[in-house]
């Protein structure tokens, strides 16, 4: 049985890729790879795998997902058609860093879904009217020193959940 490893980021090696198809007829890119340095979040000094498994990334090509799937494969550094992700070794031996959570599924079980980590690009600013300023200032209040709202609550132990 395979070992459930921690969410969080790890440094992996691609050993293999190609195309698949769902059940659904969706096509997919599948990479292979082998995480072998785990970064915690707690500490700077990351911690090699000893024993690495093959992971897989499964990227879906539909019309919602293919642009990320796009954006995930320019990170890994590949540059052609995606039909050289089939039969050739265009990202195998490409070392890269992949995010991992768990995920729950409708049974009840929980499965790995790994993606590529990348810093993508944040979204550009939206334009907030007036109104919408001032509802959100009514709802908040004001922060920190400036403020001249107070809100005095008692908190036990037992509250906090951090």
């Amino acid at each position: 049985m395979r070992e459930t490893m921690q969410p969080g980021k790890y440094l992996c090696k691609i050993t293999s890729h190609s195309l698949a198809q769902s059940k659904k007829k969706d096509w997919q890119v599948v990479i292979k790879f082998q995480p072998i340095l785990f970064e915690p979040r707690d500490t700077k000094e990351p911690v090699a795998i000893e024993s690495p498994q093959t992971c897989t990334y499964w990227g879906w090509l539909t019309d919602k997902g293919k642009q990320w799937v796009v954006k995930d494969l320019e990170t890994l550094g590949f540059d052609g058609k995606i039909s050289e992700l089939h039969s050739g070794d265009a990202l195998v031996g490409t070392e890269a860093p992949f995010l991992l959570s768990h995920q729950k599924q409708d049974d009840g079980s929980t499965f790995e879904r790994w993606r590529v980590f990348s810093l993508r690009d944040p979204k550009p600013p939206i334009e907030i009217n007036d109104g919408d300023l001032m509802k959100l200032d009514a709802l908040v209040g004001g922060i920190g020193k400036g403020s001249t709202t107070t809100t005095t609550t008692e908190t036990t132990e037992e509250e906090l959940d951090f």
